[in-house]
């Protein structure tokens, strides 16, 4: 886990909440509160994942814990870091979901001891936000996808993106268009689904705590419950709607995704990775000469006429660009 103490009151209601032993609106309560802290659903999705595991492991034949030896040692240990060592911890009787909450912190108290002596600690996320009410931030990630945020949106992913997997978190409303690769699966996590693509272009767009709404452009998308119990598969021109903890699908020929196309705004971004981004929204070849390609700026696209773009590109690099016989439009340096 990202902490090295361990928050047992979150611990027990994520567990409460994964063995669904809450009520609809605890349930509730407890999706708005991990909705509304970054660090808190990235706990989430981390005990999700051992909750889901457990059940393997024991196929494994990982020798059984003893849950109340294994609660009574944890809350003992609490004691002690509080000076209250003089309590004795009481053996308990645990209902259901409490004995599944002491598994999880015996397995992430383990997680934390083989992290902490090993120096292998969870990577630190990189954020990128749209804190603009008027504008549309891009971002090409390493793998050459490309993400489009809305206003008051944002993105987190590992330092590790790309190596063995493509994970992004969203918050918000983001376009993606991502770079086909079959081995390495792109998928967007969000408060209410999972999402899993190959290579496709698609937008997701988080309306409350509640609902979301899913479009695909292009290739094919899996839309995947937190809980996995149910999913989804959506074609180009359907939109998937989420409300409540239900899906439809239903055909949408006039959902809007040129939003993204409206004043674009790239912060210290190089050359090379702007006209990619140009390339794709606009349809047009633009590649810059190992010179410049590298060479950053922060660029605000106001027109969608591309030789003006291009003026403007010219003029704050100091470079000059040439249209080709083939259209390809090439940045050069001036020298």
């Amino acid at each position: 886990m990202n902490e090295n103490k361990i928050n047992t009151t979150f611990l027990e209601d994520t567990a409460r909440y994964l063995s669904d032993e809450m009520t609809a609106l605890q349930k509730a309560a407890f999706d708005k509160k991990i909705q509304e802290d970054a660090h808190l659903q990235d706990e989430f999705l981390q005990l999700k994942h051992l909750w889901e595991n457990m059940g393997h492991a024991a196929e494994k034949s990982v020798p059984e814990v003893d849950t109340d030896k294994a609660w009574n040692r944890f809350t003992q240990r609490l004691e002690e870091d509080h000076n209250t060592s003089h309590h004795k911890a009481r053996v308990l009787s645990f209902p259901h979901w409490l004995k599944w909450a002491a598994i999880l912190i015996f397995v992430a108290g383990l997680a934390s001891y083989i992290a902490l002596h090993t120096n292998q600690s969870q990577p630190e996320r990189l954020a990128f936000r749209n804190n603009d009410m008027n504008l549309t931030m891009v971002k090409t990630l390493e793998d050459g996808s490309l993400i489009y945020l809305s206003e008051l949106s944002s993105i987190e992913f590992d330092h590790s993106f790309n190596q063995s997997e493509r994970n992004v978190f969203l918050s918000g409303e983001g376009f993606f268009d991502v770079t086909h690769n079959p081995e390495k699966p792109f998928k967007v996590h969000t408060n209410l689904a999972n999402i899993e693509v190959m290579g496709t272009s698609f937008n997701v767009k988080m309306i409350d705590e509640n609902s979301m709404e899913l479009f695909v452009e292009s290739g094919r998308v899996k839309v995947s419950s937190l809980k996995g119990d149910k999913f989804f598969m959506v074609e180009p021109g359907e939109l998937l709607i989420s409300r409540n903890g239900k899906m439809e699908k239903v055909v949408s020929e006039d959902y809007n995704v040129q939003w993204r196309k409206n004043l674009i705004h790239f912060k210290d971004e190089n050359l090379k990775n702007i006209l990619y981004v140009l390339s794709k929204t606009y349809g047009t070849s633009l590649i810059a000469d190992e010179e410049v390609s590298q060479r950053k700026m922060t660029l605000t696209i106001y027109d969608s006429e591309v030789h003006t773009i291009c003026e403007s590109i010219a003029l704050s690099l100091s470079v000059n660009y040439e249209v080709q016989e083939d259209s390809t439009i090439v940045f050069k340096s001036r020298h």
